[in-house]
């Protein structure tokens, strides 16, 4: 395991040497890195960041009972009776009343 840990990173090592030679970069045709700015995250005061904290569970809470209320009515969907949402059951025929044209 010690042979194969060196070898690969002794390996890995002397690769990212070679590639960091300009001349080798130009001839392989690897683009030049880009830099980006650092960018410092705005630090807050202690009551901010408590705030945000507190803003954040809350949210989370909510989260986690609108899933458990979900899966409640799924449970209850799938073992309970059917829930009528028609006014008229499609699958009875229609009255005589509805094929009579109206003059």
């Amino acid at each position: 395991m010690l042979v194969y840990w060196f070898s690969s990173n002794t390996f890995s090592l002397c690769q990212v040497l070679f590639l960091k030679i300009p001349q080798v970069r130009m001839f392989f045709k690897i683009p030049k890195r880009i830099e980006q700015p650092d960018i410092q995250p705005v630090k807050k005061g202690f009551l901010e960041g408590f705030k945000e904290s507190y803003g954040n569970m809350k949210a989370s809470q909510q989260v986690m009972e609108r899933q458990r209320l979900d899966e409640i009515s799924y449970r209850k969907a799938a073992h309970g009776p059917i829930i009528k949402t028609y006014s008229t059951n499609p699958k009875l025929k229609q009255k005589a009343t509805n094929s009579k044209p109206k003059s």
